[in-house]
């Protein structure tokens, strides 16, 4: 069994996310900013608007479409829902309900 230190867990936590804010919001990773809260650039020229990507069915849709681009890497594709679902506040994982795995869209 192995137990972890709550405190040290939650400093680890808090240092990921003050890492990813900077990621998003300043220095960009991969290919991928979000500087003005309001676009997601992939690239320095793809842009997806925010606000286009504020469900799992829109978010889906667009992984899709992001599917498609040959120049996408999945480095990509994990920002993307990164910063769709953090934004919205939204959990891009699929939930367990009774057993059963199902995406709540």
């Amino acid at each position: 069994m192995v137990t972890i230190d709550a405190i040290s867990l939650k400093e680890v936590m808090e240092k990921q996310e003050k890492i990813e804010k900077q990621i998003m919001t300043k220095e960009g990773y991969q290919g991928v900013s979000f500087y003005d809260k309001e676009t997601i650039t992939l690239e320095g020229w793809y842009e997806i608007d925010i606000d286009r990507v504020k469900t799992k069915l829109a978010l889906l849709h667009w992984i899709a479409h992001l599917l498609g681009k040959k120049w996408v890497t999945k480095e990509h594709l994990s920002w993307v829902v990164r910063i769709s679902s953090g934004y919205h506040g939204y959990n891009p994982h699929l939930e367990v309900l009774e057993g059963k795995a199902e995406v709540l869209l």
